[in-house]
């Protein structure tokens, strides 16, 4: 996928993930960040949460299936929060100490707006992995 950013003089950061790329716009230490996420078909991201970043995600592209919350769903205690299929122009925000993951139905974009990211900032529940969760889809 061929991104305006890519012609950029002085190109974003670029974090490869399992589920695709993270271009980093900006991260101002202990103030703000902005990133592009780039997902790939089929693939999500890991089910974390960070005690201390506050995020908003807007879907510029593709369709997304995202997971936040923090209650059990009281059928399937395996499923953690909402979800939501999200496309271009939907948006969520997933406050500070909220599990959450995103899932690519397709190729997707999303913004991420948020406090600061550190590293130090994250607990993960699940690692990225492939998913089949689409109806009809077949593996």
């Amino acid at each position: 996928m061929k991104l305006l950013l890519d012609s950029l003089p002085k190109p974003p950061k670029i974090v490869e993930k399992a589920w695709g790329k993270e271009y980093w716009l900006v991260n101002e230490p202990y103030l703000y960040c902005c990133k592009l996420l780039c997902l790939k078909r089929g693939w999500q991201g890991s089910h974390h949460r960070h005690p201390s970043k506050d995020e908003t995600f807007l879907v510029l592209g593709g369709r997304v299936q995202m997971q936040y919350g923090n209650e059990s769903d009281k059928f399937n205690p395996k499923i953690i929060g909402k979800i939501a299929i999200m496309q271009p122009g939907d948006r969520v925000r997933v406050k500070a100490g909220t599990w959450h993951r995103f899932c690519g139905c397709e190729a997707s974009e999303i913004l991420e707006v948020s406090s600061y990211h550190s590293d130090k900032d994250v607990e993960r529940r699940e690692e990225s992995k492939r998913f089949w969760m689409l109806q009809g889809e077949k593996r």
